[in-house]
């Protein structure tokens, strides 16, 4: 018994040690261990001798937590709505060398969920603050259709702000004194 107290550490590390025997010396160590989880992981350890001893262990993060976004990326991709669509800010991303959570580069989908997990408002949203309209409310306004508008906005006649993928976009307002307003009255 006197042996395998100095011959422990030894005989522990040695590769050469099965697991079973490793077993074997435990339990001629400890008498019982209790663990009790809450905020951490406390281990009460009862020696056989009537020793015991407690150790506070950090609980491991769990999965999800290994693959979360940089707090940076979270406010660039915030910044960024502003002015780009998701592929524009993926690109953007990918070039500054910014990887995801879990160390991908960055494509629409990885900026939509970023863009849906933190709440933040969408481009859509972000220029219809700034008084974007859609081609509806351009066309009501000028009183020409949709078509027209949307043709006007491919042309460069109006300017248009994409907010999404798919041709999705919002118009500038003609302004008041715009000469297609004028062609309305």
């Amino acid at each position: 018994m006197l042996s395998l107290a100095s011959d422990f550490p030894q005989l522990w590390k040695d590769p050469k040690t099965p697991l079973r025997e490793k077993k074997r010396m435990i339990r001629l160590l400890i008498d019982d261990v209790t663990l009790t989880k809450n905020d951490q992981i406390i281990a009460n350890v009862r020696f056989k001798g009537g020793g015991q001893k407690s150790l506070v262990i950090p609980l491991p993060p769990k999965g999800w937590q290994h693959a979360l976004t940089d707090p940076k990326v979270v406010e660039l991709v915030g910044e960024l709505l502003s002015h780009h669509n998701y592929t524009e800010i993926a690109n953007l991303l990918n070039k500054r060398g910014y990887k995801s959570g879990s160390g991908h580069k960055f494509n629409r989908k990885l900026v939509g969920g970023i863009r849906r997990n933190y709440n933040l408002k969408t481009r859509y949203a972000r220029l219809r603050n700034t008084g974007k309209l859609t081609a509806e409310e351009v066309a009501n306004l000028l009183g020409v259709t949709i078509q027209t508008v949307r043709k006007w906005g491919k042309t460069g006649i109006i300017r248009t702000y994409p907010y999404n993928d798919r041709n999705g976009c919002l118009y500038e307002h003609p302004g008041v004194n715009s000469p297609l307003m004028k062609k309305r009255a």
